[in-house]
């Protein structure tokens, strides 16, 4: 069977009507030797080659599995993932669930908070402040230069890792 390039651009949206189209026409083989990429199906490891094509990258295990942009002074969410709920617990500390667990407590969180929309200093976010990791919410305090605990109006948060 030859192989077909399409250019950039893509396929022009009349050059090819439905009946042309049959079901199964594409499979992973195809992807794989065209794209530069393996499937190994949606419930399973997807894994990427690495620009220099040297080594191959897990697909799941390098996407953020929570993220958050909270607003700590109004104690609003804008936008996550995967995030259930926040706790406003007291000045400068939140409480971060999640809506799917994380397979263990070994997994990464980083954060940033600061005024940046409304123009102001940014400041530290660190945590998580309860003496282990949950696989079910973690805990963060935000704090100014001077290690005062701040709520701030950009809370945001990121977490890698395994879930459940």
């Amino acid at each position: 069977m030859a192989l077909t390039t399409v250019k950039q651009g893509g396929i022009a949206a009349d050059a090819v009507g439905a009946a042309a189209i049959a079901t199964d026409a594409v499979g992973t083989d195809a992807l794989d030797q065209d794209a530069g990429f393996t499937l190994a199906g949606l419930n399973g490891s997807s894994t990427v080659a690495s620009e220099g094509g040297a080594v191959n990258t897990s697909i799941q295990q390098g996407l953020a599995k929570a993220w958050s942009d909270y607003n700590g002074t109004s104690n609003s969410l804008r936008d996550s993932f995967n995030i259930s709920s926040v706790t406003d617990n007291s000045t400068g500390n939140f409480s971060y669930s999640w809506s799917n667990s994380m397979n263990n407590a070994n997994y990464s969180f980083v954060g940033v908070g600061g005024s940046g929309r409304a123009g102001g200093n940014t400041l530290l976010v660190t945590g998580p402040t309860n003496t282990t990791y949950s696989t079910s919410s973690v805990r963060t305090t935000s704090v100014d230069t001077g290690g005062t605990p701040r709520d701030v109006a950009d809370h945001l948060l990121q977490v890698h890792g395994d879930l459940a």
